[in-house]
């Protein structure tokens, strides 16, 4: 049989890297589905075009096996236990900002929403992010059990993950500080490009209020069509008689 991903060679750990990638695509991206789909592409690649069987490996070394679930289950559980903080941590802060948005438009002081608005701070927060975050039968709490899901991806592919987050983490962080330094500056941009169209954001005046006390007269200023027509029968009947009406 043709290997072609020997252990140890370059195309091995290519495999390993491209397929790495995709699996910490399909979890970030909430496929856990598509994610077992590629390991196991990954388990039969290996077997197929490799000198590497796991199953086999694995079958042939029992204690070595045993050992090594037990790690696996026991940091999963760890990992899964560290994402979770940090999602509902995300989670809280996007609550938060979504919260005072909504104050905010509305011009309410303090941060308690008022009973008048309620039911639309209820639908403005479940329809955030295309999905319900903070369902209103849960008091707005992120429930662990309908992100069964999200958590078991994490226990199951947390070695990648892992990885990732190593990777991931501190780069993030070094592109939110370089932002805050530079986000006055580039907005210097905008604010020289779009010079002088707030006039055209203003809110319009309020319209002209009739003074106190006067009743608008309809026909004050209306010299034709229904206007002129009253106007033209306003004569002294004692004055000037009706005019026969001629037989037909």
């Amino acid at each position: 049989m043709f290997t072609l991903f020997m252990f140890g060679s370059a195309a091995f750990w290519i495999l390993l890297v491209i397929h790495g990638i995709i699996l910490v695509a399909f979890v970030e991206n909430e496929r856990p589905g598509w994610a077992t789909a590629s390991f196991i592409a990954l388990v039969a690649t290996l077997g197929f075009l490799g000198d590497f069987n796991i199953v086999k490996a694995a079958f042939g070394h029992l204690g070595l096996t045993a050992g090594f679930l037990a790690a696996y289950f026991v940091l999963g559980t760890a990992y899964s236990a560290y994402k979770w903080r940090k999602y509902v941590t995300i989670l809280g802060k996007e609550y938060d900002e979504l919260k005072a948005n909504f104050l905010q438009a509305y011009g309410i002081q303090g941060t308690d929403i008022p009973d008048i608005h309620l039911l639309e701070w209820q639908r403005t927060s479940q329809g955030y992010g295309r999905r319900e975050r903070f369902p209103r039968e849960f008091n707005g709490v992120p429930q662990v059990e309908h992100n069964k899901r999200r958590v078991l991806a994490w226990m199951c592919y947390w070695p990648w993950l892992f990885v990732w987050t190593v990777i991931d983490d501190p780069v993030r962080r070094a592109f939110k500080v370089i932002f805050e330094r530079i986000k006055s500056w580039l907005q210097s941009f905008a604010n020289k490009q779009f010079a002088g169209v707030a006039s055209d954001f203003r809110s319009p005046p309020p319209p002209p209020q009739a003074p106190a006390g006067t009743v608008a007269d309809p026909f004050a200023t209306n010299t034709t069509g229904a206007g002129a027509n009253v106007a033209a029968l306003d004569y002294d009947d004692e004055k000037t008689p009706l005019s026969p009406v001629s037989p037909a």
